[in-house]
């Protein structure tokens, strides 16, 4: 894989004042580490999407401030405008080699479960992200969980069966379920299902109609105190 650069300059402006950068195409952010002071830098937005794409948020990336060579850093966290989509913000985490960091690991399912495609069982996935713990040099895009493993309803694939390698540890107990293959719901299950959430609909209505008729006896009291 070839090597990822983000060059970024130091910035100066704060608070509201960071809205004139982002009008000039640039990203504000900070960068931060193992005893390193918060450095408040500004970078391209083009520059950074395209870094972005290519690494996403566990990918090693060497950072020049300037014309300084900074060492390795990963995308910590950015945010982007939900409509826009622009970048409006990014936090940089300068790592040390030799000193292990945790990071968020999407997890990438693979293959076809037998259970789902010729039985009719019901695909439940419960984690789609998963926390992993290692030294940067080892970090990894995604973790792969293989639906295949699932040949029969009730199956599932958890924690402790995944491969990661021994350089890395997922900080979750080995027995927790990832993904399992479950049977489908009866008919009658299904109604009595609808039949709970009508309930629970017809509770929040009551407890509407409650809070209506105590705010209507408080305007009440109120109006007969004014008189």
């Amino acid at each position: 894989m070839e090597t990822l650069v983000i060059s970024a300059q130091t910035r100066e402006l704060r608070g509201r004042k960071v809205n004139k950068l982002r009008t000039e195409g640039l990203v504000p952010g900070v960068v931060y580490g193992y005893k390193k002071e918060t450095q408040s830098i500004s970078i391209d937005s083009k520059d950074f999407k395209k870094v972005l794409r290519s690494a996403g948020e566990n990918t090693l990336i060497n950072l020049k401030i300037g014309d300084k060579e900074q060492g390795k850093v990963i995308i910590h966290e950015y945010q982007a405008d939900p409509v826009t989509d622009l970048i409006t913000h990014v936090d940089l985490y300068q790592v040390r080699m030799d000193k292990k960091i945790t990071a968020n690991v999407p997890i990438k399912f693979i293959g076809e479960s037998f259970a789902v495609k010729n039985d009719g069982a019901v695909l439940v996935k419960s984690y789609d992200v998963l926390e992993i713990k290692c030294l940067p040099g080892n970090l990894i895009h995604f973790i792969e969980v293989d639906l295949s493993l699932l040949d029969k309803i009730d199956d599932n694939v958890k924690v402790g069966d995944l491969k990661v390698g021994e350089d890395i540890e997922i900080v979750v107990n080995s027995e927790i379920t990832i993904v399992s293959a479950s049977a489908p719901r009866t008919a009658q299950e299904m109604e009595d299902l609808e039949e709970k959430v009508e309930e629970k609909v017809d509770d929040v209505d009551d407890g509407k109609e409650k809070v209506e008729e105590g705010e209507k006896k408080v305007e009440d009291e109120k109006t007969e105190i004014k008189k």
